[in-house]
């Protein structure tokens, strides 16, 4: 059911106040796209420095970050100096972030001495967690410990985390999460390469249960992965063109994930792609500014309409990598290795469209007001006298305004004289600024009134 319009006009009623709101303005953080809009609200600091490869859960609840733990002032210096190899290298922590709870929790800890986290990322459509770490090879209690990597899962929904897979030094292991599909594939490739030339990779399927598969039968050692359009693994077998100068011949196989089996098909299918937004999306314009004789990249991001030619709100000034949520109702950015969240308010273009009037009405009742009372301290000075609206009075009111710019609109309509002359400066009006469907009237007493046309 549609909310009434006064139920949605409640909802938002911090921002009617957009004119006189410096954290809020219904004109610069929101964006119409086709019957919606869709406004930033006050940014939210998630972490500390140092973060960085942020993701959000397919819900949108969660929102998935790294982060290196903050080096030792010595440590600074030594870089500074340049000295990195005196530099102890930073413990890496995987977190998430509750968008209910406006909370963090670190999940893993990885210490510096004993590896680093390589890959984290969600599993489509759970509230689980895969992650790869690489360990080094240390001595623990005199045993000594070869380097492996693990295979790593964590669900948000039990916060249990196990070891799904662990291989040795002798293998590496790089990650491939189905776009919409619980599962990921693993790629496990031998470094050492073989006298026999043979294949030296295997795929293997990890499911939302952090069950790992054996190999699946592929058709060809030049067999590659993709996706299908539903988010199934598909193998793509490359021959040599059969003749000089042609193309690379492609044939392609289908996976059955419970039998592991592969499956020619008669004709090429169509692989995954990301879908285009169809009502927002995020931009970053990326520049670079001069401190210090040294090069920083700085970048404005925005929140841009699908819909509506050059319409677009402003995320942040100096920011990096936006990550947009999937029900757009959050947007996620680092700023100064700080990671930050701007929630997003969908409004009904109706409920936009009064607030737009709102806003234009209370910008008028500012201005009006601003305008009284720099002519009233103007007056002030003048032995009580009111300034007459010849072509200068605005360069006499200006140096008495805080913003001279509210100045522009108001139409000075006294002709001036002492204040003390004035019978009912309540009901005497001294001038006006015109507004949607009224004005907003300035009296001699210094208060403002709208009057509707």
């Amino acid at each position: 059911m549609r909310k009434p319009l006064f139920l949605a006009l409640a909802s938002i009623s911090p921002i009617l106040a957009g004119a006189q709101s410096p954290d809020l303005d219904v004109r610069r953080d929101f964006v119409l796209s086709g019957q919606w809009a869709y406004g930033l609200m006050p940014p939210e600091q998630v972490s500390t420095a140092n973060a960085s490869e942020a993701s959000w859960s397919s819900d949108g609840k969660f929102l998935l970050y790294s982060k290196e733990n903050m080096p030792k002032p010595d440590d600074l210096l030594q870089g500074l100096a340049g000295h990195f190899n005196d530099v102890t290298p930073p413990d890496g922590q995987l977190l998430i972030w509750n968008a209910s709870k406006h909370k963090s929790d670190v999940f893993l800890r990885v210490p510096a001495e004993k590896g680093r986290i390589m890959f984290s990322g969600w599993l489509p459509g759970t509230a689980s967690v895969m992650a790869i770490v690489d360990f080094n090879a240390i001595n623990v209690n005199g045993v000594d410990m070869p380097a492996h990597q693990q295979v790593l899962m964590y669900s948000q929904t039990t916060q249990n985390l196990k070891i799904v897979a662990d291989f040795d030094a002798s293998r590496y292991v790089s990650p491939n999460i189905s776009p919409a599909k619980p599962m990921a594939i693993l790629r496990v490739t031998a470094i050492e390469r073989r006298n026999d030339d043979s294949d030296r990779t295997a795929f293997l399927i990890l499911n939302s249960a952090g069950k790992v598969s054996a190999p699946i039968e592929k058709p060809s050692s030049r067999a590659d992965l993709e996706w299908t359009l539903q988010g199934d693994p598909l193998l793509v077998k490359f021959s040599p063109p059969k003749k000089q100068g042609g193309r690379i011949q492609q044939e392609f196989f289908t996976v059955d994930i419970r039998t592991l089996k592969s499956q020619a098909i008669p004709s090429p299918v169509k692989t995954w792609a990301a879908p285009k937004p169809t009502e927002i999306m995020t931009g970053i314009d990326s520049t670079f500014v001069t401190l210090n004789e040294v090069k920083v990249p700085a970048g404005t991001i925005t929140l841009i309409s699908m819909r509506e030619k050059a319409a677009y709100a402003i995320v942040a000034i100096d920011g990096k990598v936006p990550i947009l949520s999937p029900q757009l109702d959050n947007v996620a950015y680092f700023e100064k290795g700080t990671l930050m969240v701007r929630p997003i308010l969908r409004i009904s273009k109706d409920a936009y469209d009064a607030a737009m009037l709102m806003a234009k009405k209370m910008e008028a009742m500012n201005n009006a007001k601003q305008a009284g009372l720099g002519l009233i301290m103007l007056a002030n000075d003048m032995d009580d006298v009111l300034t007459g609206n010849d072509p200068g009075w605005r360069d006499r009111v200006g140096p008495y305004m805080k913003d001279s710019d509210a100045l522009n609109g108001f139409v000075y309509t006294y002709n001036g004289g002492s204040m003390l002359n004035i019978n009912e400066p309540a009901n005497t009006m001294i001038g006006y600024v015109p507004g949607p469907g009224g004005k907003a009237v300035t009296y001699a007493d210094g208060h403002v009134k709208w009057i509707k046309d």
